[in-house]
């Protein structure tokens, strides 16, 4: 059979009314025949027979017949015009006159000439006849590409079904051309999406790509793209790229319209890094850091990314980067690189920060959002042995031996001893850190002994030390030393079980710490241990499991300074011993790096505790408090104040401010509290980012809830008792903070996070600062919590409102005590003044009314979360830090935390370089300006954490009494909830977990019952810990 015997004949009746007009047959858009100078008279019936041979199979879907070379010149006589009777493919006939014919050349006196189904044969316009088989629809799309060059798909429900590449017409001067696709079902509006792909912009405008969609017609349904049921994902307003209802025929970037019927909102996600904590080796050449996009991939989105210096030293260590990444439509990763430079130094790691902000495109930006990346160096030797096969660099001694490429410390005899250390000491001058990771095997049975111990000494006989046997672990003898012991005998009276590990000083019998080991150590399986070094916080924890992935919980941790105890320098390995008993004793891996360990590690939490959901469906829930009665109020980030009672959320608000709080990014409705003396004094006051009356109307930037500048206000309502108090009374709003945070004081058309050229809101050229104003120039660290003194005061923190990663001179007016900014504010609940005992303020001489009367203490970056230990009457500021510390502080009054000069650490002031290199932190240090430090922090760094939560001062007995006085605060996104004992002198003692998986909980609050509660913005829940 010949190949053309495959292919289909197709026959074509048609006449010119000129004899000059030009036909083209058209399969699947492409022309494969085009007939000049047709023939033939309409008005005489006579008609041309023109035919096609093609080489496949065909069907009438795919066939246009078009007139391309129109001309109608009434002074000349000519009018050109094409009459097409019919198509046919192998005898089947399709009538051009069809109602089932689309066509776009047609003149009917009723409208002109018009795209669609207009049963009639004559082309009076260039145009086409578009066939299709009986049973199915003709979808037609009129658009025009800005360049020519556009990609345009469209979906019919999940599935794409047609792409069309180099979209002609011209989108700015509307002129369209006509897409066709022929479905073989029926095809619904609703079911249609057409999208744009290939979106390009560069040099600013030079190239320019956009798509134009002036309709969409099915059958004779004709659907205009700006109808307001269209949604759109890819239409730029002032403001950027944002899903929406847009009204407007463009895709400026690459996104879609979805037509008709009830839309399902397209999911743009929350963007963050994959992980706060990059690690990688100086030879390495590239970092890659993970971008991630979750809760949804819908549209295109944009987020910024720059590297700050901190130990690592740019053009040195690591090449300074800075960009911007893209996620097109379904895109969930995106990867940031940045150059590692090698150099011949023996240095020990060091660190450089990567920050993303400034996103775009609709997506939320949650944490983390800054990461530390760790270099290593390869020049310092330190222990890397997947087995022990090569052990170079590897002391052995006593009984110990190589067998099977497993270190083995003592064979199955009785009265040995052995031990293994690396022949380079370890520096741990300066704070020096180590993290070790190591597998072991014990075998024998449970009447086995002794044991084994990881060991850290600095003994004169470095590393060919070894100790005593039996009891003793191979260990005892080894001066300035200490071990961690892997203990499987019980030798009274100093150990607690023959199965437990213990962290001991130059003895076993000298236990600085025990647990009882979770695991049989003696039972001849694997076991994995890692034991951590932070030499800021001289933490050391120990970690054990059966599995070879390191536990989120530490076995136990104790505080010891090694440089003390040990020296500068230590060398590291492991002893084993047997007695009247043995067992084998078996290292299989082992390795060392020393990189900073988290400063305070979680340890295991008891397993009676347990968060209950108390309410849900919530949308981002930001606080919560109670009246009186017991009754809880929720408040919502777009601002509403929902009501519980007994669990169950009642049909009606108490109230429902959203028409006046900006509720975008990290803004919102973020704090309430009920007045003390509710019985004198039935006020609710809430704070939160205002949306002034003039947003109404306007989009993007400016518009409701727009990202644009905003600023800062703070009111209480009256909670009306003839509704039982679970509503406020309608009108009863009394500002106390924020009167000047009106529209005319601030630019909402400019969003300031990343615009440094956008003067500072409420700050004339001379440096003097507006009354009663709290700028937000930033997306985040706007306002944030609220207390009450045991004086009755209130105490309203407030953000520096600058920009959240980058270098902001706007920072500075934290420093300043005539700006609101960077504050714990304490004022009067009832007239929002200044109170006696503030620094700035003498009664009967200052101003009341005055910023700097009302400012309690200072120099804070984003004090989202406060609260006051109702015995004491001690402020507690958790302080939301940048690239590298969480804080949390508490002083008096007139305290200065730092900020922006200062940021961390742990008990003490570090030097912000970022800031202390600009003119202001020049200026600042010039006049030598003391500051408050910590009196905890939690390193980005070492500990993993991203934001801090302060939650409340517990006072109260339901989890017993040691819980009683101690202060709480949660890791927002590694979700660890911790709580610390506050000792007499006001320094935080011992830390533990209280709970994991809280991740995304902003609140922590004790309740009337007095167990604790939590708000989990993310998940919409409201709940507290019991004990089960």
């Amino acid at each position: 059979m010949l190949a053309g015997d495959l292919g289909q004949q197709i026959t074509i009746l048609a006449a010119g009314t000129t004899g000059e007009e030009t036909m083209e047959l058209r399969i699947d858009d492409q022309v494969v025949q085009t007939w000049e100078n047709v023939g033939g008279d309409p008005g005489a019936g006579q008609l041309e027979t023109f035919t096609y041979q093609t080489d496949g199979p065909v069907s009438a879907n795919q066939i246009k017949v078009a007139f391309t070379n129109d001309l109608y010149d009434p002074d000349q006589g000519i009018d050109r015009n094409l009459v097409v009777e019919s198509m046919a493919i192998d005898g089947d006939v399709y009538s051009s006159d069809d109602p089932s014919v689309f066509s776009t050349g047609v003149w009917l006196p009723e409208d002109g000439i018009q795209p669609g189904y207009r049963e009639s044969n004559f082309l009076a316009a260039d145009g086409y006849f578009q066939y299709q088989e009986p049973d199915t629809t003709a979808i037609i799309i009129d658009a025009a590409g800005n360049e020519n060059d556009e990609i345009m798909e469209l979906w019919i429900g999940d599935a794409k079904v047609q792409t069309w590449a180099n979209i002609g017409g011209n989108a700015y001067n509307n002129t369209f051309e006509s897409y066709t696709y022929i479905s073989d079902t029926d095809v619904t509006i609703d079911q249609i999406r057409v999208a744009f792909t290939n979106d390009l912009y560069v040099n600013d405008g030079e190239i320019d790509r956009n798509l134009r969609v002036d309709r969409v017609t099915i059958g004779e349904d004709v659907y205009q793209t700006e109808a307001p049921t269209v949604f759109s994902t890819g239409t730029w307003e002032p403001g950027g790229v944002v899903p929406g209802y847009k009204q407007n025929e463009f895709l400026h970037s690459d996104g879609s319209f979805y037509f008709g019927g009830e839309v399902q909102p397209p999911q743009p996600g929350v963007i963050s890094l994959a992980s706060s904590n990059v690690t990688v080796d100086e030879t390495a050449g590239i970092v890659a850091l993970d971008v991630i996009r979750s809760s949804g991939t819908d549209g295109t989105i944009t987020v910024d990314y720059a590297t700050f210096e901190n130990s690592a030293a740019e053009g040195i260590d690591y090449t300074p980067t800075s960009g911007t990444l893209t996620f097109v439509d379904g895109q969930s990763v995106a990867q940031i690189q940045i150059p590692i430079l090698d150099d011949d130094l023996a240095e020990t790691a060091e660190q450089f920060n990567v920050t993303i902000d400034n996103v775009v495109g609709g997506a939320t930006l949650l944490a983390p959002r800054t990461a530390t990346v760790t270099i290593v160096d390869d020049e310092v030797s330190l222990p890397n042995y997947d087995d022990f096969a090569d052990t170079t660099g590897l002391s052995i001694n006593g009984d110990a031996a190589i067998n099977s490429d497993e270190l083995r410390l003592t064979p199955a005899t009785n009265w040995k001893a052995g031990s293994a250390f690396y022949e380079t000491p370890i520096d741990l001058s300066n704070d020096g850190s180590f993290r070790s990771e190591f597998g072991f095997r014990i075998t024998g049975g449970s009447s086995g002994a002794d044991g084994l111990t990881f060991t850290i000494q600095n003994d004169p006989a470095g590393a060919v030390a070894i100790g005593a046997n039996a009891g003793q672990l191979g260990y005892d003898g080894i001066a300035n030393s200490i071990a961690v012991e892997f203990d499987t005998w019980k030798n009274s009276p100093f150990d607690i079980s023959n199965n437990h590990v213990s962290i001991v000083q130059d003895s076993v019998q000298n236990a600085l710490k025990t647990t009882v080991a979770d695991f049989d150590l003696n039972g001849g399986s694997p076991l994995y241990a890692w034991v951590d070094y932070n030499g800021t916080s001289d933490v050391l924890a120990v970690y054990l499991s059966d599995q070879n992935e390191k536990p989120e919980l530490a076995a136990m941790k104790t505080t010891v300074d090694l440089e003390t105890v040990v020296g500068n320098q230590a060398y590291v390995g492991f002893t084993g011993a047997t007695g009247g008993a043995n067992n084998v004793h078996r290292i299989i891996r082992w390795n060392l790096d020393q990189q900073d360990p988290p400063q305070d590690p979680p340890t295991q939490v008891s397993d009676t505790l347990v968060a209950v959901d108390q309410v849900s469906g919530l949308i981002a829930p930001t606080a919560i408090d109670w009246l009186p009665g017991g009754a809880m109020l929720i408040a919502q980030q777009g601002g509403v104040v929902d009501v519980a009672v007994d669990g169950n959320l009642q049909l009606e608000p108490f109230i429902d401010i959203s028409t006046i709080v900006n509720g975008t990014r990290d803004r919102g409705l973020l704090d309430i509290a009920v007045h003390p003396d509710f019985e004198n004094n039935p006020y609710v006051y809430l704070l939160f980012t205002y949306d002034p009356p003039e947003v109404e109307g306007k989009t993007g930037l400016a518009g409701p809830d727009g990202k644009g500048n905003r600023a800062g206000r703070l009111i209480r309502v009256t909670a009306d008792q003839s509704e039982g108090y679970l509503k406020a009374v309608e009108g009863s709003d009394v500002i106390l903070l924020g009167a000047n945070s009106t529209w005319e004081n601030f630019n909402g058309f400019a969003n300031s996070t990343n615009d440094f050229e956008e003067p500072p809101a409420g700050e004339d050229e001379l440096g003097n600062y507006l009354q009663d104003f709290i700028p937000s120039d930033s997306e985040s660290h706007t306002v944030g919590s609220l207390a009450f003194g045991t004086d009755g005061m209130l105490f309203v923190s407030i953000g520096d409102g600058a920009s959240y990663n980058r270098v902001d001179p706007r920072a500075d007016r934290v420093q300043h005590a005539d700006s609101l900014s960077g504050k714990v504010l304490r004022i009067d609940p009832i007239t929002g003044e200044g109170v006696a005992g503030n620094p700035y303020f003498e009664e009967g001489v200052d101003d009341p009314n005055a910023n700097r009367s009302k400012v309690y203490q200072m120099g804070l970056r984003n004090p989202f979360r406060i609260s006051v230990d109702s015995e004491t009457g001690q402020l507690y500021v958790g302080d939301v830090g940048w690239t590298k510390w969480e804080e949390i502080n508490a002083a008096g009054a007139g305290a200065n935390f730092g900020w922006p000069f200062y940021e961390g650490g742990n008990g003490t002031s570090l030097v912000n370089h970022s800031y202390a290199n600009t003119s202001e932190g020049e200026a600042f240090f010039a006049e030598d300006i003391p500051v408050d430090a910590s009196i905890y922090a939690l390193s980005h760094q070492a500990d993993g954490i991203n934001a801090i939560v302060m939650g409340d001062v517990y006072r109260g007995d339901a989890y017993g009494s040691q819980f009683d006085g101690d202060i709480f605060f949660n890791d927002l996104g590694q979700g660890i909830v911790r709580h610390a004992t506050i000792n007499p002198d006001g320094t935080v003692g011992d830390v533990n977990v209280f709970d994991t998986g809280a991740n995304i909980v902003v609140a922590l609050r004790q309740g009337p019952d007095d167990l604790m509660y939590y708000v989990d913005l993310d998940d919409g829940t409201v709940g507290r810990w019991e004990l089960v």
